[in-house]
């Protein structure tokens, strides 16, 4: 059995927060769901990290918090989904505040990273939360990809001299920069790729299926 104080940094750090709603919340679970002690030691864990100032922006995500709480609360099968929601909806606005947003990526960053679109022939050099979302400002869109700053690509897109030098693992996905936004909100250039210590690769080439190459 687990005992509430054995919560008291998870209570502290949802304090930290400002999300009053998230904190009543989950701490009910923690009270209702003693038997489910892994699951929600694994969550305090990675919402610790997730929360601690020596994170990085990029290792967080948009959504990532709830999609934690999400994942948990599915190993608990816990099904009060009106109370489910309201720590959803908590947790999402705690990410807004901190400047995440939504749909940050281009129609071009989309395509490297091997999903489709939402808009597609509009434009591809604009974030598609500009293009959809009449509501949101360029600064806000320019805030929030400095915050991930990264997006994962299929390597397949670039060509890369000494690829085995540089990248160690094996791997289809590299990562590239989430390029800065001109003041027409189209990224400056295609983006760049980094290696494994998030250094930019000067020397790189792009092959001819380079979705919206420049």
């Amino acid at each position: 059995m687990i005992k509430k104080e054995r919560f008291i940094k998870y209570i502290n750090l949802l304090i930290l927060m400002e999300a009053p709603k998230v904190i009543e919340a989950l701490d009910n679970i923690v009270i209702k769901e003693e038997k489910d002690s892994e699951a929600l030691r694994e969550l305090k864990e990675r919402l610790i990290k997730y929360s601690s100032p020596e994170t990085p922006s990029y290792e967080r995500r948009w959504r990532g918090m709830s999609v934690d709480v999400i994942n948990t609360l599915a190993k608990m099968k816990y099904r009060h989904t009106e109370e489910l929601s309201s720590i959803i909806d908590d947790l999402q606005k705690w990410e807004e505040s901190l400047g995440y947003r939504s749909n940050i990526l281009t129609a071009q960053e989309h395509y490297l990273e091997g999903s489709t679109p939402s808009s597609v022939g509009v434009d591809p050099y604009i974030p598609l939360c500009l293009l959809e979302n009449k509501d949101i400002t360029l600064e806000e869109v320019r805030t929030a990809r400095e915050l991930q700053k990264f997006t994962r690509v299929y390597v397949s897109f670039y060509i890369i001299p000494n690829f085995d030098v540089i990248f160690t693992h094996k791997s289809s996905v590299i990562r590239t920069y989430l390029e800065p936004l001109d003041n027409n909100g189209r990224t400056i250039r295609d983006p760049t790729p980094v290696d494994n210590n998030l250094k930019i690769i000067e020397k790189f080439g792009k092959t001819n299926d380079f979705p919206y190459k420049r």
